[in-house]
């Protein structure tokens, strides 16, 4: 948490050691004093300080906390509504050179606590803080600047000012700092430095830090991968109801990854999760329910927290939701609003939505047919790894005008979707060898395609194996 009195000459013998001289990230613009905004006569936050559809895709497994994610952010400490004189008050300390007044201004500007202002006016009141080297408020203005919030986004101007508030003490801007190091936003990329930083971060106790560590053991960014310290880790944050490492340590159960595979503890750490209000952990709970891992399947409560975290702008739970609308399933079928959610969820660039939305397109079920618009969300989705799109795709150009029909492609997608497990593509595979379509015809290979298909559950497949004339896909 950032601490009011915190000032950016304290600087912390680990930073030097670090590498991270203002030089090397670029000549970020430092804080200069400028004239300050007269404040409005009679204006009198609170601070987050511390994120039948046949054949659709069903929802997706929980996915871990995005890498990186930096803190959301504080506005300084939580401020109640000030009346005139407060504010006078606080302005005029501010103009006197008092930076942590100025830092109180701009919280309050922030938060939303002054009527007919907005975030952009707490700019000035930060720049004069941080010009007097008070660490919190080189922090804000540096957070302000990478994400773009009321500003123009600068990360290149940002770096130095997080670099000195982190220098300072501030746990929260050694989190982002390392989030920009870990993608090269601004400052050149460097994830060893930006794990390290988390690190740090960790250690001087901000969960933000901890959970972005875990994020870089799970993946191996700029660390050697260890699955088991990230579940650690993640355990500890939701062990003092830091909702998020919740999120991610019951993803860790549900998929056996970093803790021995364990669908009960999953559903009971998401559940945790979910009554903490952290929407991700509600999305990746009704995942679990929707597919019965921990328990009988409970498609209606399922159905219930995905409409509860798409209400709470988590993309994911929205394309899962018109899953369920468009397949009926926990409540009756909807595909008008099933449509509505995936071309919302799509736009949110969430893989799943898109290739749903591109199922009902191409059937015309609460839409208006677009077969060639279908096509092109199947297209980039397999192109992004769905190889359940791969598979629609390569239908589409078998047999669906006015898509041009184009079977040596076709064969090529049910080829990569069937190397990838996805048996039905086995099987349309098998049935084009046997007919010579996209290729030679090669009764061999034909039926050995047929019976890796029946052997993946393909019930089609199995009958055709004893079938004198298969059929095209």
């Amino acid at each position: 948490m950032v601490g009011m009195g915190s000032r950016a000459g304290a600087s912390r013998p680990w930073l030097a050691a670090l590498g991270l001289a203002l030089a090397a990230l670029g000549p970020g613009a430092a804080c200069a004093p400028s004239s300050l905004p007269v404040a409005a006569a009679g204006v009198d936050v609170a601070s987050d300080a511390s994120d039948p559809a046949a054949g659709a895709a069903s929802p997706g497994a929980p996915t871990p906390s995005e890498p990186g994610r930096p803190p959301s952010l504080p506005g300084g400490e939580a401020l109640q509504a000030s009346s005139q004189a407060t504010v006078e008050l606080q302005f005029g300390a501010c103009r006197g050179g008092d930076a942590e007044s100025c830092h109180r201004l701009a919280a309050l500007l922030l938060q939303g606590a002054l009527p007919g202002k907005r975030a952009a006016d707490a700019v000035p009141f930060l720049e004069a803080a941080c010009a007097r080297d008070f660490a919190p408020s080189c922090y804000l203005l540096g957070a302000l600047l990478v994400r773009g919030e009321g500003v123009p986004a600068d990360p290149a101007r940002a770096a130095p000012l997080l670099v000195g508030a982190c220098a300072a003490g501030v746990a929260d801007a050694c989190v982002h700092l390392g989030t920009q190091l870990q993608s090269g936003h601004g400052v050149p990329a460097d994830p060893a430095q930006a794990a390290h930083l988390f690190e740090l971060a960790c250690q001087a106790g901000a969960s933000h830090g901890c959970l972005a560590l875990a994020s870089a053991y799970r993946d191996g960014n700029g660390v050697a991968a260890d699955p088991v310290r990230a579940a650690d880790l993640d355990a500890e944050l939701c062990a003092r109801d830091f909702a998020a490492g919740c999120v991610d340590l019951g993803w860790s159960f549900a998929r056996g990854v970093g803790r021995p595979r364990d669908a009960a503890r999953a559903v009971t750490t998401l559940e945790r999760a979910c009554a903490l209000s952290e929407p991700r952990g509600c999305n990746a709970l009704a995942v679990l329910l929707e597919h019965g891992e921990g328990g009988a399947p409970d498609p209606v409560r399922a159905r219930a927290l995905f409409a509860r975290a798409c209400d709470a702008k988590v993309a994911e739970a929205c394309g899962n939701l018109g899953y369920m609308l468009a397949a009926g399933r926990g409540g009756a079928p909807d595909a008008p609003g099933a449509a509505a959610l995936l071309e919302r969820a799509c736009a949110d660039a969430d893989a799943n939505a898109c290739a749903n939305l591109g199922k009902l397109l191409a059937d015309g079920r609460g839409v208006a047919a677009d077969p060639v618009r279908a096509a092109a969300l199947f297209e980039r989705t397999c192109e992004g790894g769905l190889v359940e799109s791969c598979d629609s795709l390569g239908v589409m150009l078998v047999n669906r005008p006015p898509i041009p029909a184009d079977p040596a492609r076709a064969a090529t997608l049910f080829a990569r979707a069937c190397d990838a497990g996805l048996a039905a593509s086995c099987g349309k595979l098998g049935r084009m060898r046997l007919d010579g379509l996209g290729g030679p015809k090669d009764d061999g290979a034909g039926r050995a395609l047929l019976a890796r298909a029946c052997r993946g559950g393909d019930a089609e497949s199995c009958e055709l194996l004893t079938s004198a004339a298969p059929t095209r896909p």
